[in-house]
């Protein structure tokens, strides 16, 4: 959801508004680097210094105008089919909800693979 009240996402109401996350946050890792639950290259962010960001990132959305973005961004397409039984109701959802996790990461596979062909 968007601003309440005419506040700006990030900043404190009154004449001394204040900063209260780097603008550059929103590209963080969220954990600590000995904990990166999966390999990925990290580098300190450009931006702000202070945090670490990955050498790929991958969004479904535009990235915010203030971040800096080195490199072109591309179109880059990945596809995964599985068979399906013929499951009515909750069987039905138990099974997809299942196999989401695992369709999920043989996308991510896909194409962080086609982005290291790709340079």
């Amino acid at each position: 959801s968007g601003p309440v009240s005419g506040i700006m996402p990030g900043r404190m109401p009154g004449s001394e508004a204040k900063i209260l996350q780097s603008e550059c946050s929103v590209c963080h890792i969220p954990y600590l680097e000995s904990s990166v639950p999966f390999p990925i290259k990290l580098v300190k962010c450009g931006q702000c210094g202070r945090g670490k960001v990955p050498d790929i990132l991958l969004t479904t959305v535009e990235p915010p105008p203030m971040v800096e973005i080195l490199g072109q961004g591309g179109l880059i397409q990945a596809r995964v089919l599985r068979l399906k039984k013929d499951l009515k109701g909750e069987n039905n959802a138990r099974e997809v909800s299942d196999a989401l996790p695992f369709m999920e990461y043989e996308i991510h596979r896909q194409l962080v693979n086609k982005l290291k062909v790709k340079g």
